[in-house]
């Protein structure tokens, strides 16, 4: 009875200290440090055990009284040779000195002495830079970016077997972006204008129990890009990211025509030099979006907008061409 009082003591305390664990997770949310998420899991599994422990304890077989009443005689030495030298031990303890204190216990090690887990010191990232760094387990790095105000792209690479999330923070830790596609090689934080030349800081976190290397790199996005009247560009696009062409060859009839292949999906949209919407075009299937003559009335700056609507990369043609007779 006094072991099973044991084990149910057992499993009471460690599922009180599951519990506390968990409300510090929850107060924490993503950014929950790794060794708290350890200790909820090996606690899960202490509790775990000790209950199948409890099971195998009420499932033994009560002892047979009657045999140990037909205890052989070999028993019964071994019981009478300890009762002999339990009496020795007690006569020895009275007539022993005292013992000598014990020595008094070494201080716990201080926090410096552990692993940490926790973000590592913040590293500098500039404009158009690309740096590298290397991630054990579910290790964050952060890096801090000082070089606003501008538009960027915000990439993080880790190869073909790695897993990784990103965060933006602005300068009073307020998490201004996350991005986490969950596959691909790239998380990709596109066309975020950061206003000011103050501290905003770049988290990487692994997301799998392994080693992860990665590249991170800060690259300025180019605004618009300048197409002319009966010309063909190209660009890449990532996740939702979008591009801006410029056109000024106007007046002129028009198609615009936009080609993402058999396997992409994309939208485009027209605006006028003031900046207003005057098409949107989106067929959501077929590997083309075409404006067809469309007029253009001057000469003033209108922007054709091409826009990924689909959560993997999509390469890309467009095409302004004179409206033929």
């Amino acid at each position: 009875m006094s072991q099973r009082k044991d084990i149910e003591s057992l499993i009471h305390k460690n599922e009180r200290r599951l519990q506390k664990l968990k409300e510090q997770k929850a107060e924490y949310g993503l950014a929950t440090p790794p060794h708290i998420l350890t200790q909820i899991e090996d606690t899960e599994a202490e509790i775990e055990l000790l209950h199948a422990e409890l099971k195998q304890l009420d499932e033994k077989p009560p002892p047979d009284r009657g045999s140990e009443d037909r205890r052989p005689v070999w028993q019964i030495g071994i019981v009478a040779l300890i009762l002999v030298t339990l009496g020795w031990a007690t006569f020895t303890f009275f007539i022993s000195p005292p013992p000598s204190p014990p020595s008094p216990t070494p201080n716990p090690p201080t926090p410096t002495d552990q692993p940490s887990t926790e973000p590592t010191l913040k590293q500098q990232i500039g404009l158009d830079e690309t740096v590298s760094g290397t991630l054990y387990f579910n290790e964050a790095n952060e890096w801090l970016f000082t070089d606003g105000p501008a538009t960027v792209n915000i990439i993080v690479d880790v190869g073909p077997y790695g897993d990784a999330l990103l965060m933006l923070l602005d300068a009073n830790k307020v998490e201004r972006e996350y991005v986490d596609a969950q596959g691909g090689r790239e998380e990709r934080l596109v066309n975020y204008t950061i206003p000011d030349d103050s501290d905003y800081t770049i988290l990487v976190r692994n997301t799998k129990n392994e080693q992860t290397d990665y590249t991170l790199t800060v690259e300025s996005v180019q605004e618009s890009r300048n197409i002319g009247l009966d010309e063909t560009v190209s660009g890449t696009l990532y996740f939702d990211e979008g591009h801006e062409w410029l056109f000024t060859d106007g007046p002129a009839i028009v198609n615009i025509i936009l080609d993402v292949g058999p396997n992409g999906n994309a939208l485009l949209m027209l605006f006028d030099s003031s900046n207003v919407q005057r098409e949107y075009v989106d067929a959501q299937n077929g590997r083309e979006e075409r404006l067809v003559n469309y007029t253009i009335p001057d000469d003033s700056e209108y922007t054709i907008f091409v826009r990924n609507a689909q959560n993997e990369q999509t390469n890309y043609t467009l095409t302004v061409e004179t409206m033929s007779n």
